[in-house]
């Protein structure tokens, strides 16, 4: 007896019989990607911003030039219709790695 419900019931899926016609989803609005402010530059600027980096002699002078760059690289993301990622990568502490900390031994090690 129970042989031939569960085929009955098999039958009938495959079907189409007893199963409900799936309700469709809603719509989403397509999710913005997220990219490092480096997927937004190219080669040589990226270049020419580790440069201006290394030049400046103080924390307080490269935090500056950071939040200037990074402005720069939102109205950059905002253009291409993307979100910039919060936090400077690696040295963020949440990346990928032991502890955390990334492969560089950063905040988190």
């Amino acid at each position: 007896m129970w042989k031939t419900i569960v085929i009955a019931i098999a039958l009938a899926t495959l079907s189409g019989g007893v199963a409900a016609e799936p309700t469709p989803a809603p719509e989403a609005a397509p999710a913005a990607q997220t990219v490092r402010g480096r997927d937004l530059m190219t080669p040589d600027e990226w270049r020419e911003h580790r440069k201006k980096l290394q030049s400046l002699a103080t924390p307080a002078e490269r935090q500056a030039y950071r939040a200037e760059h990074r402005k720069m690289l939102e109205a950059r993301a905002k253009e291409k219709g993307l979100i910039l990622r919060d936090g400077p990568g690696w040295r963020s502490g949440r990346m990928p790695g032991p502890k955390g900390g990334g492969a560089g031994g950063g905040a988190g090690q």
